[in-house]
């Protein structure tokens, strides 16, 4: 991965199936998969939230980028662009707080 790539954070937990249609420079469109229902080596980062990588190509090709979101629950999504380094800050720093929180409440029990 270079520098210039990015990722697309859906920071919303159970949206069942989300697709990231990336153009190609030539024409055409490919299909990137995330969501609960797909396994989870789908996600690009190791990450409670589903995430998505947009190449530097896709970013340069001046065309739009598509995503799709199904889902069985009511919907509202907050997507967040980040790049490498931002990304990789945000998990560590998510897991952290999302496992001191449970950390502390299981050694209360």
């Amino acid at each position: 991965m270079r520098e210039a790539d990015a990722f697309v954070l859906l920071r919303r937990g159970g949206l069942d199936e989300v697709d990231l249609y990336l153009p190609y420079p030539a024409g055409g469109y490919s299909r990137q998969e995330t969501g609960w229902s797909r396994p989870p080596h789908y996600r690009h980062l190791n990450s409670r939230f589903n995430n998505l990588l947009i190449p530097r190509e896709s970013l340069e090709t001046g065309k739009p980028l598509y995503i799709r979101i199904s889902s069985e629950t009511s919907l509202q999504a907050k997507f967040v662009l980040m790049n490498e380094r931002e990304a990789g800050e945000f998990v560590t720093r998510d897991a952290w707080i999302f496992g001191n929180f449970y950390g502390l409440a299981m050694g209360m029990l």
